[in-house]
């Protein structure tokens, strides 16, 4: 692994995405060095970690939560000091017809699979994965403060632009496929996700 860790440009070694499902995550990480993504980034290095720990199966590295990556040897504790962490959180409501249209499952089916597989439920909430005991270094920008998040990056002098979308979704689905009741629900299971995201003032927050 220090071979890797050694052809990380300078400039990004010291940033690190949390990346939260259908919160622009991949956008960012496209815009990476390959060197960068090929430590954090999807499935692509499973291999190479395999030696050092056991990767859950199915899962991309970048959707786990920053303590588990810890836990499995991908971070380390010297992490927890030197890294900037930067997180997107995303509008609850407009980010679950997002999963709606990236998955292509209707609003109404997939509240019927959270109202029976609650672990699913849990997976598409926001909040849980920015939640740590440590004392890790993460700023959070709503997912539309454009602005504040270009400039987190260019003060790592790190160049973005947002206006290279990835893994954009087709928008088959709208608030407008969802009865009140069903918005009732939603607003109710995802209540924790709703106090975050209006706790995030126009420029981020650190936490």
């Amino acid at each position: 692994m220090k071979r890797l860790l050694r052809v990380i440009p300078h400039i990004e070694k010291k940033i690190f995405i949390i990346h939260i499902y259908k919160n622009m995550g991949t956008t960012l990480y496209n815009q990476m060095s390959d060197s960068y993504k090929n430590k954090y980034y999807g499935q692509r290095n499973v291999d190479f970690y395999s030696s050092i720990t056991v990767i859950p199966k199915n899962h991309s590295l970048d959707h786990l939560h920053i303590d588990q990556l810890l836990m499995m040897g991908i971070l380390h504790h010297s992490d927890i000091a030197t890294l900037n962490c930067i997180s997107i959180i995303r509008e609850p409501i407009a980010r679950f017809i997002s999963i709606c249209n990236f998955e292509n499952i209707a609003p109404s089916t997939l509240i019927n699979v959270y109202r029976t597989r609650p672990e699913r439920c849990n997976e598409d909430k926001q909040a849980p994965m920015i939640t740590t005991a440590l004392n890790w270094n993460i700023t959070l920008f709503r997912m539309d403060d454009r602005a504040g998040i270009i400039r987190w990056f260019r003060e790592r002098n790190k160049a973005v632009n947002l206006d290279h979308r990835s893994n954009v979704s087709m928008k088959k689905y709208s608030i407008n496929d969802l009865t009140l009741k069903q918005l009732e629900y939603l607003n109710r299971i995802f209540i924790k996700d709703i106090e975050l995201y209006n706790s995030i003032p126009v420029g981020g927050i650190h936490i």
